[in-house]
């Protein structure tokens, strides 16, 4: 009898548990489903592979751009609910991955002030830094940084466009990478959709464009 009213009890616990989890479970579920997909992701940057959907990591600050030695040229305090969807791609010999971190504020009012602050901000991170590349002295970086807004578009939104280049004796460690990240504002989200390329010397109109309206597109979805 004891034994029976052992695995009762812990029935019953389990039960409790997942009762405790399902709420949770069916929210993160819900917010996955209005997430970046693979689907979705622009054919321009290759065939989507692996795919990550995290909501317990969030950063503590939004940093649209830094300088070489990987200090914020502006950064601004980030709301605590950020899921964030990242897919890497396969595209040729370059490591690609396309990207969305959605800022969630208490209210549309609130997303709509972060965002006007953000993309105030941002103009601090247009032009070029440039500097030793860690400890070796022969080893040299540079980040170049384009800013700019896209009028029309169904959504207010800005672009951060970013080039590394790296410099060394030894070829192998020397290269190019480039970003472009979409910001838009939809309901109570601030929406960042960001591709990544290395190497690559810059983004293509065909590769901005395909960003571009992907960012529109993710932002369509969280509208109340």
């Amino acid at each position: 009898m004891a034994g029976k009213k052992t695995a009762l009890f812990a029935a019953s616990a389990a039960l409790g548990i997942s009762a405790l989890l399902a709420p949770t479970a069916m929210a993160a579920n819900s917010t996955a489903a209005k997430m970046l997909t693979k689907s979705e992701v622009p054919s321009v940057f290759g065939k989507a592979k692996n795919y990550d959907f995290n909501t317990t990591n969030p950063d503590k600050m939004i940093v649209p751009c830094s300088d070489f030695s990987g200090k914020a040229l502006y950064s601004q305090r980030a709301p605590l609910t950020q899921p964030a969807v990242d897919i890497e791609t396969k595209n040729g010999n370059a490591y690609t991955s396309v990207s969305e971190r959605v800022f969630q504020y208490s209210s549309a009012k609130a997303a709509a002030a972060a965002y006007t602050t953000l993309f105030n901000g941002s103009k601090a991170c247009a032009g070029t830094t440039s500097g030793q590349n860690g400890t070796d002295a022969s080893s040299k970086i540079s980040e170049t940084y384009v800013v700019g807004s896209q009028p029309g578009a169904e959504f207010q939104n800005f672009y951060v466009s970013n080039q590394s280049v790296f410099t060394n004796p030894d070829p192998k460690y020397s290269g190019k990478t480039s970003s472009f990240t979409l910001y838009s504002q939809a309901g109570n989200a601030v929406i960042a959709t960001t591709a990544y390329v290395n190497p690559q010397d810059k983004f293509t109109p065909a590769e901005i464009t395909a960003v571009s309206d992907l960012g529109v597109n993710l932002s369509a979805k969280w509208i109340k």
